[in-house]
């Protein structure tokens, strides 16, 4: 990691950390705020991929998947920006399945990586515990829309942390 993305990454970090905690402390409107992170989340991360894929991969092998990738991301992120004021249930499920998602992800790759011996298997598989027991909250909990707000602010909170622990994690490449 060079030395402006350490920067980039800790200003993200903190930037997470500070706007979980905003929410934390305004419940009745954390919820619209989480529907507006999970939105724009959703929308620029469909750009980016959609901008690659016309710079770069459309002429890579598996370029398709990258635009499908990117339209879908997109698609979601529009759609998520429709319902804010809506039904609060759609962003309860929302969130219970990027939690799942990603814990079952960063789960089975900690798994594999344990089989092949690498030593960074343990953050892997913590991080992928902790996203299935907030999924598993959010389920417990789905009838308080503040109690999904606090979860969905543990789990940005968490996720800055993890962010912060990679910036500072010594690597075993030396970079520039």
């Amino acid at each position: 990691m060079s030395s402006f993305q350490r920067i980039q990454n800790i200003v993200i970090a903190t930037i997470t950390i500070v706007i979980s905690i905003f929410m934390m402390s305004l419940p009745e409107r954390g919820y619209q705020l989480a529907a507006l992170i999970i939105s724009v989340s959703f929308t620029i991360s469909g750009l980016r991929t959609l901008i690659y894929y016309f710079t770069m991969s459309r002429f890579m092998v598996g370029g398709k998947r990258i635009l499908f990738r990117g339209l879908i991301l997109l698609d979601l992120g529009l759609f998520t920006s429709t319902f804010v004021d809506r039904s609060k249930i759609y962003l309860i499920l929302y969130i219970v399945i990027i939690h799942a998602l990603a814990g079952a992800v960063a789960a089975l790759k900690g798994r594999q990586a344990k089989l092949e011996g690498a030593s960074s298997w343990k953050l892997s598989m913590v991080y992928g515990v902790v996203n299935l027991l907030m999924a598993l909250f959010c389920i417990v909990f789905i009838r308080s829309t503040d109690m999904i707000v606090y979860i969905f602010s543990a789990g940005l909170i968490y996720a800055g942390i993890m962010r912060l622990y990679s910036v500072f994690r010594r690597t075993e490449i030396v970079y520039a």
